[in-house]
């Protein structure tokens, strides 16, 4: 211990080196190559001086202090460490087969195990089997076990997976034209890398438009031509980026038109449009036919001018480098003839008039133009000549109409009825009004018709005449209506018509002579002093005047009530042949007497003022008074107030004057005034 003079060694008794310093006296290295040596047991043996007290350290002496080694030498175990090397870096291609992992140099017995340090998807090993999965580079660690004196030992080395060259091939496409389609372009590809890949219109022809990428990649068609299409492959964990051309060739399409044929129309039908449609191009048709006796043609429609069949060419017209080729399809055009038309009145219906004519008319609703020809088989009821009917006799019969065919119509008859009715309209002639007087003569009625047919007569309104036959006998005043009815016959159906028969009234000649009365006379009766023709009632009536009434209006009894002139209305009713009467005579009641009565009166001086009331009367007209002689009393004409003035008698003298009925009138009395006692 605690050498501290250059300590040396020796190898198995060999020549001494010394051991390297490490700075601590105590410890002392020796740096033992073991590459030239074979496995087996060697010795060191180790001298140097002993720090404390100069010994020289002598192995042979053994233990000095105790602190000394209990042996002189050491013996070491050497093992070789194995010279094991690989290729590195190993380099392969991705699809290259599974290769098995060799050391360039080995000495060592030891089994080898194999660990994938990094990326291990690149590689796999199995043993030593290894297996490549993709492109990339890997660290594998190869650990040889201690076997045969050899220490275990790992080493690492690369491997180096390249990315293989990819296979593209893609096919040259010739496609026709499909306006709107599109299509794939990778049918028929074969790729040995699945990396992405687009393909791309290399010359920019503008024939496609390139969608998606990869095998979805398809084209739309755009037009006709022919392009290169570049494929590019990207580069992936497998393969390197790649890349081929094809040739895309788009031809033109040819279009298919569509048409409707036949075409089966009938003359006289209205211009008709071709049907006609195409899978594809331009909409440039143009149509044309050979024969135009059948169909004419404007753009593409055809009018008929004609019966038979035509044969039309339609085209459908393409510029040249466009996307279709021109084509071309046949319409056959039958044109039959039209069933011929026109209508008729069915019935037709008329009123018998002896030998009246009247049209049969055929109106045509098609364009054959021949003539209409009619008959009837039966001329009873009509007679037919060209398309004039003759009226025969009222009856129903069946007339045949017939227009010809011609070159483009067949020929059609038709039937219709004729009804030829009763004369329904036919009038009875007769005065509809007649006004006879009520004592006329019997009338003896005849109404005229264009029918024989027999007359009858009714009363139907009224009672002023009486009907026997046709006699007319006169009743009263009144109006009455009389129907005539005649009967029907073969021809003539029935009629029937009225007529008025106004009876007038006769004046009753009623008379009454105008009357004066004096007021205060006592109810009197006029009706004896009327006259009239006529036994009517007479009612008696005072109008609008108030100086009387009538107290029996039957009577025609007139009570007086004021002085004044008044109006009797006199009423008498119709009796039958006598109208009514109506007179109006007048009433004069003139004023009555006056009644004007008195009685003389007596007083005595010294008496007080007093109101004469002496006088009796009727009259309410005023008073004037006069006394004589005037000195004894003085009377108010007003109040008839009376003042005594002296004794005495005066004799008084009264006027009253005329009221509203009665006259004025005088009477005279006596005042007798005594003297006082």
């Amino acid at each position: 211990k605690d050498m501290n003079s250059s300590p040396k060694y020796s190898l198995n008794g060999g020549a001494y080196s010394n051991l390297t310093s490490t700075g601590d006296s105590k410890i002392w290295t020796f740096l033992l190559d073991a590459t030239p040596l074979t496995p087996g047991d060697y010795t060191v043996t180790v001298t140097g001086t002993c720090v404390d007290g100069g010994y020289t350290y002598d192995t042979s002496i053994g233990i000095v202090d105790g602190d000394e080694t209990a042996v002189d030498s050491i013996t070491f175990t050497i093992e070789k460490t194995p010279n094991i090397t690989f290729e590195d870096p190993i380099i392969r291609t991705y699809g290259d087969a599974a290769f098995d992992l060799v050391p360039l140099t080995n000495d060592s017995p030891g089994a080898i195990t194999y660990s994938v340090l990094t990326s291990p998807t690149v590689i796999s090993i199995t043993g030593s089997n290894t297996t490549i999965n993709r492109a990339g580079t890997s660290i594998v660690s190869a650990t040889i076990a201690s076997s045969g004196g050899y220490l275990s030992k790992t080493v690492t080395f690369t491997i180096v997976v390249n990315r293989a060259t990819p296979s593209l091939s893609f096919p040259d496409i010739t496609k026709t034209y499909v306006d709107g389609g599109n299509f794939s372009l990778t049918t028929g590809s074969t790729l040995t890398s699945n990396a992405t890949y687009t393909l791309v219109d290399s010359l920019l022809s503008g024939i496609v438009r390139i969608n998606g990428t990869g095998n979805a990649t398809n084209a739309d068609f755009l037009s006709v031509g022919t392009t290169t299409i570049l494929v590019n492959q990207q580069e992936n964990e497998y393969y390197s980026a790649g890349s081929t051309t094809f040739q895309l060739v788009i031809n033109p399409a040819t279009p298919s038109i569509i048409v409707t044929s036949p075409e089966n129309h009938v003359f006289g039908d209205p211009p008709f449009n071709f049907g006609y449609s195409s899978s594809g191009g331009s909409n440039n048709f143009s149509f044309s036919v050979a024969d135009s006796s059948v169909i004419s043609i404007t753009s593409d429609q055809a009018s008929i001018t004609g019966v038979g069949t035509a044969i039309v060419t339609v085209t459908q017209i393409e510029a040249p480098g466009s996307n279709y080729i021109s084509v071309t399809n046949l319409i056959t055009v039958n044109v039959a003839k039209a069933p011929t038309t026109f209508d008729v009145i069915d019935p037709i219906v008329v009123d018998y008039s002896p030998g009246g004519t009247f049209t049969l008319i055929a109106t045509p609703t098609s364009s054959n133009t021949s003539s209409f020809t009619f008959s009837v088989p039966d001329t009873s009821v009509i007679s037919i000549s060209g398309n004039t009917a003759t009226i025969s006799a009222a009856g129903t019969t069946t007339v045949s109409v017939t227009q010809p065919g011609d070159a483009n119509h067949f020929p059609l008859t038709k039937t219709f009825t004729v009804v030829v009715n009763k004369d329904l309209t036919h009038t009875i002639s007769i005065s509809p009004l007649i006004r006879v007087d009520c004592d006329d003569s019997p009338l003896f009625l005849n109404p005229t018709s264009v029918s024989s047919g027999a007359f009858t007569f009714s009363l139907t309104s009224g009672d002023s005449v009486s009907v026997t036959g046709s006699k007319v006998t006169i009743d009263k005043t009144d109006i009455s209506i009389i129907t005539i009815d005649q009967a029907a016959t073969a021809n003539y159906g029935p009629a029937t018509t009225s007529m008025t028969i106004i009876v007038e009234e006769l004046s009753p000649n009623l008379s009454s002579p105008n009357y004066t009365v004096r007021y205060g006379d006592p109810p009197f009766s006029i009706i004896n002093s009327v006259t009239t023709s006529s036994s009517g009632t007479l009612v008696f009536g005072n109008s609008s005047s108030s100086n009387f009434y009538i107290s029996n209006s039957s009577s025609g009894e007139i009570t007086l009530t004021s002085s004044g002139v008044g109006t009797i209305t006199i009423l008498q009713s119709g009796d039958g042949c006598y109208g009514p009467g109506y007179i109006t005579p007048s009433l004069t009641v003139l004023k009555g007497s006056c009644t004007l009565t008195s009685v003389n009166v007596t007083k005595t001086f010294g008496d007080p003022n007093f109101v004469l009331d002496n006088v009796t009367t009727s009259n309410t007209g005023s008073y004037a008074f006069t006394s004589n002689p005037p000195a004894i009393v003085s009377i108010n004409n007003t109040t008839s107030n009376t003042t005594i003035n002296r004794a005495g008698t005066s004799t008084v003298s009264l006027t009253q004057y005329s009221d509203g009925n009665y006259e004025s009138c005088t009477t005279t009395f006596t005042i007798t005034i005594f003297k006082a006692d």
